[in-house]
């Protein structure tokens, strides 16, 4: 056997192992509920494998120049890793939140951390939490010079609690991290922010991060109830919401929403369960963080800051007959409630990078509105109305950088929304 295919071996076998382990990841840890996070790591993964396999067909001369490009490579993460570690400056640094939230407890013992949904057992059935732990202080996020946190309401969401026991006229946000409030002071989520301006109005803010369109339809049966719900904004971000959609449908749980008319898991009175098992969930999460010697080595080699640093757009934009089924759900629950149901565009930091005009083919954008046009749903298109009216839109982007959006950008959505309701 040559050198040359001992080498080849190796790398491939290394790099099959590392397509497992991001399979195991997300398919046995994360049962599939995550595997939106892991899409970019599949495309690494299964890239390197096909660059090792064609090693087979290059000759000596040129395989020589292939394997210093590569290990050159390899070389540059490495010390872009090392960069990363010791960087001082937080606006550099990657937040390491799980480090932060070990010392956030030491002064706030009872303090949980933010979790996405997780399959849980409760009375020997499988269930999917679509909230997060209730009455809690938590920590949310990083990407401006603090880090954000809240007081859950009784359903794990960032709302005063009050606004359950409100017979005001009810306008209810639905969606993900966005409406969670990341990574402002709860002072500045789009939530607060319409309370501040519509002060007879109750706002309700059903958002959590990971939570897509099925979601949506989830958290409208579980916890939309009672009278007085006049409006629903549903709240589209064009970053993952359409490739999050088909994920969410995979799931053998959540597509229930979509295709059982009658389906409901009564969250809203299991949530003493929900909160026990997510205590324990989060617990054994945190045991397995270590801040020692060897912790740091597996940090290191495995890249985590460079990982959490890497942003890659989605290449797949999702399945626009399954998100039309979901617009014909949400038309049949306006009609049935007599309420009114709004769909609110989001655009993501990547817009704005790729296109100084506002381009309507970018994640096919114009065949979502086209579909939501042809409904009886309501719409506001934020990119349009708000995004582009800026000489800049990537200010509304923490120091112009990929994340979510500013304190400012919250408040401005705020009162677009107010304009669209007037």
């Amino acid at each position: 056997m040559q050198s040359k295919d001992k080498v080849t071996y190796f790398s491939t076998a290394l790099f099959i192992g590392l397509l497992i382990l991001v399979t195991y990841k997300s398919e046995i840890v994360h049962e599939g509920l995550r595997r939106g996070q892991y899409f970019g790591y599949y495309i690494i993964a299964t890239s390197l494998l096909i660059i090792s396999i064609s090693q087979i067909f290059l000759s000596k001369n040129v395989l020589l120049i292939f394997r210093i490009v590569v290990m050159s490579g390899f070389i540059s993460l490495y010390l872009f890793e090392f960069f990363l570690t010791f960087k001082q400056g937080e606006k550099v640094e990657a937040p390491d939140k799980k480090s932060y939230y070990k010392k956030y407890r030491t002064k706030n013992p009872s303090a949980v951390s933010t979790i996405f949904k997780n399959k849980i057992l409760i009375d020997n059935e499988e269930v999917i939490n679509l909230g997060g732990i209730s009455n809690r202080l938590t920590l949310h996020c990083k990407e401006l010079d603090y880090w954000s946190d809240y007081i859950s309401d009784r359903y794990g969401f960032n709302n005063p609690d009050m606004v359950w026991k409100n017979d005001d006229d009810k306008i209810i946000l639905v969606g993900d991290s966005f409406i969670q409030g990341a990574c402002v002071k709860s002072s500045h989520t789009i939530s607060q922010n319409l309370r501040y301006i519509l002060p007879n109005k109750n706002i309700i803010a059903l958002g959590m991060s990971q939570n897509s369109l099925i979601s949506a339809l989830g958290l409208i049966k579980e916890y939309v109830h009672g009278s007085n719900v006049k409006h629903i904004f549903i709240f589209y971000y064009e970053g993952n919401d359409l490739v999050d959609l088909d994920l969410e449908y995979s799931n053998k749980i959540l597509k229930n929403y979509l295709d059982n008319e009658n389906f409901t898991q009564n969250l809203r009175y299991i949530q003493n369960e929900i909160d026990s098992n997510l205590l324990k969930f989060l617990n054994s999460e945190i045991e397995k963080e270590t801040s020692s010697l060897k912790g740091k080595i597996y940090k290191f080699l495995t890249l985590y800051n460079f990982r959490n640093s890497l942003i890659l757009p989605y290449v797949y934009t999702g399945n626009l007959k399954l998100f039309k089924k979901v617009i014909e759900k949400l038309e049949k629950i306006q009609e049935l409630e007599e309420m009114k149901i709004h769909v609110v565009y989001l655009p993501e930091y990547f817009r704005f990078v790729l296109n100084k005009k506002n381009n309507q083919n970018y994640k096919e954008k114009y065949k979502i509105e086209k579909i939501i046009k042809s409904s009886k749903l309501g719409y506001l298109d934020l990119t349009t109305t708000m995004f582009y009216k800026n000489d800049d839109p990537l200010n509304f982007f923490p120091y112009k950088r990929y994340g979510h959006y500013t304190e400012q950008a919250y408040k401005e959505i705020a009162n677009h929304i107010k304009k669209y309701l007037d």
